[in-house]
């Protein structure tokens, strides 16, 4: 197992999906290397399985900074290469006020909490 930690905003909002007998809640990570002309962003393809994927999505919102740890793979589809993040945990930076997008901030620090003890 590759395990990676990866710092950077969400290129869409959050979808949670029926996958079998669990459900699956896909987003995007962005982050960028080099700067001037020699900056390139990075994409990684995530998920988050069941309950806690669930329950993130809502504060999975374009834009939004996070820190994400999971298990990293990559595979090939119709040509393209795909950089995936099995997560395990997902931290808001503290930088960008989640509380901007949405009224109560208790309840997000409190979420992000118990996401990083619950493993």
């Amino acid at each position: 197992m590759i395990s990676i930690t990866l710092a950077g905003r969400l290129g869409k909002n959050a979808e949670t999906r029926q996958a079998g007998n669990s459900t699956v809640t896909g987003f995007s990570v962005a982050g960028d290397t080099g700067f001037g002309d020699r900056k390139q962003s990075h994409w990684f393809e995530c998920s988050l399985w069941g309950k806690r994927g669930e329950a993130m999505q809502q504060y999975l919102q374009k834009g939004q900074e996070v820190v994400v740890i999971g298990e990293y793979s990559e595979r090939e589809y119709n040509g393209k290469q795909y950089k995936e993040l099995n997560v395990l945990d997902v931290k808001f930076s503290h930088s960008n006020k989640v509380s901007s997008r949405t009224n109560n901030s208790q309840t997000i620090s409190r979420l992000d909490s118990a996401l990083l003890l619950k493993r």
